[in-house]
C-alpha cells in the first residue's frame, strides 16, 4: 500500500524544497532499482546545482525497470502547476540541445518529469512522439512517481524523513547518522568514528562488496556500530558507490518494521539494531545485504567485525579536528578510553539533551 500519494507529491510541489530536491529524489529512485554495475553514468541536478546550464539529467544504464529506459537518456524536471505546457516547451526548445559526447538522438530517450498529475498522459506522449528526433519519449508524473515510490521503501522512508507523508518508524542510514552525530557539541565526525580503524574499515568494505550471510559488527554500542557503517561508506573516494549504497540503506530497530522490506524487488542494505537483529536471517534470505549492529553486551557467538578502540592519541587527534583544544582533547580522550560511545554519552550528559539515550551505567554514575 502506498504511503505517499500523488496528492501529497502535488502539495509538496508548491514548495521551494521540492524544486531543489526533485533531482535528488530521482537519483535515489534510480539507485534503488539499478545495480551499481548497470550504471555507466548518471548526472541529475539538485539543490544549488539546479542553477547549472545544460540538461537537468543524463543517464546511461541497463534497466529492466518500467520507468527507466535502457541505454542513454536525457531528463528535464519540473514542479510548476502548468506542467503540460512546460513539458511541451522544454521538448521543443531541446530538440537541438547538445548531447554528451558520443550520444546520438536517434538512440537516446527523452524523459520529462513533473510532480503534478497529468490527465490523459498517453495523449501528450503521442503528441510529442509525432515529430520527435528521439528514440523514445517518456513522461513521469506524480501518479507514476507514487507507483514507483511505493515499491521503493528506502526512498519512501527518505521522503518521510523530509516530512512528506506519514511519519516513519525507521530511518535511512544518512538520517540516522545525522540524528546520532548532531546531538553532541561538537558534533561527532566520521573521522572520530574511523580514528585508528583503517584496517577494520577495509574489512567492512570487502564484506559489503560480497554480501551473503548477515554481517555481525560489534562496537561499544549498537549506535557506534551503525555510525561506523555510515562513516566507512561516506569516506569512500568512489562517489558513485557512496551515493548508490546510501540510497539503498535503512536502519531498523524493531522487528515488526522489517516485513515491508522482505518482498522488495531489488536488494537493499539493511542495518539492524537489537531487538530487530532477530530478523536478520529472514532478510538475508530475501537477498538483502544485512548488517547486525551490536554492542559489547550482545550474546552473539559469531562476530565478523570487532571494532576495537583506537589509541588515545589517535582519538585526541580526531577530537582536535572537531574543534577542541589540544588540552581538552587529551583530557577527554583519556577519560573515555578512546571510546566514541562513552565520549558521546558523557558529552550528552554535560552539554546536550540525553533524552532516553543514556545507558544504565551512566545513569548510576550521574546519581
Amino acid at each position: 500500500m502506498a504511503l505517499i500519494h500523488a496528492a501529497v507529491l502535488e502539495h509538496w510541489a508548491n514548495t521551494n524544497v521540492a524544486r531543489d530536491t526533485l533531482g535528488e529524489l530521482l537519483r535515489k529512485l534510480i539507485h534503488a532499482h539499478i545495480n551499481l554495475s548497470e550504471i555507466r553514468s548518471i548526472r541529475i541536478l539538485a539543490h544549488e546545482s539546479n542553477q547549472l546550464s545544460g540538461w537537468d539529467g543524463t543517464l546511461e544504464c541497463q534497466s529492466s525497470v518500467p520507468w527507466l529506459p535502457s541505454g542513454t537518456s536525457v531528463w528535464e524536471l519540473g514542479t510548476g502547476s502548468n506542467a503540460r505546457q512546460k513539458i511541451r516547451n522544454d521538448f521543443s526548445e531541446r530538440r537541438e540541445k547538445e548531447l554528451p559526447s558520443g550520444w546520438d538522438r536517434e538512440k537516446t530517450t527523452y524523459v520529462a518529469v513533473t510532480l503534478r498529475k497529468l490527465d490523459d498522459i498517453s495523449l501528450l506522449i503521442n503528441e510529442l512522439k509525432a515529430d520527435s528526433p528521439w528514440l523514445d519519449v517518456r513522461i513521469v508524473d506524480a501518479q507514476t512517481l507514487e507507483e514507483w515510490i511505493e515499491i521503493s521503501p528506502t526512498v519512501e522512508t527518505w521522503l518521510q524523513d523530509q516530512g512528506i507523508g506519514p511519519p516513519s518508524t525507521v530511518r535511512t542510514l544518512s538520517t540516522h547518522w545525522r540524528h546520532w552525530s548532531e546531538k553532541t557539541h561538537p558534533p561527532v565526525s566520521t573521522k572520530l568514528i574511523l580514528a585508528g580503524r583503517d584496517s577494520v574499515a577495509a574489512d567492512l568494505r570487502r564484506n559489503l562488496d560480497s554480501p551473503g550471510a548477515p554481517i555481525n559488527i560489534q562496537a561499544d554500542s549498537p549506535g557506534e556500530a551503525v555510525a561506523f557503517v555510515y562513516s566507512v561508506v561516506e569516506s569512500s573516494d568512489d562517489i558513485l558507490f557512496r551515493e548508490h549504497f546510501l540510497a539503498r540503506s535503512i536502519v531498523i530497530n524493531q522487528g515488526g518494521d522489517t516485513s515491508r522490506f522482505r518482498d522488495v524487488a531489488k536488494p537493499q542494505n539493511i542495518i539492524l539494531c537489537p531487538p530487530a537483529t532477530s530478523e536478520a536471517l529472514a532478510l538475508a534470505r530475501s537477498g538483502h545485504t544485512v548488517v547486525n549492529a551490536l554492542g559489547n553486551r550482545s550474546p552473539a557467538q559469531r562476530i565478523d567485525i570487532r571494532i576495537a578502540r583506537p589509541l588515545r592519541s589517535e582519538f585526541a587527534d580526531a577530537l582536535r579536528a572537531m574543534g577542541m583544544s589540544e588540552e581538552a582533547a587529551g583530557v577527554e580522550a583519556r577519560a573515555c578510553g578512546g571510546s566514541p560511545s562513552i565520549w558521546r554519552v558523557w558529552n550528552l550528559l554535560k552539554v546536550g539533551d540525553p533524552g532516553d539515550e543514556i545507558p544504565d551505567w551512566a545513569k548510576l554514575r550521574s546519581l
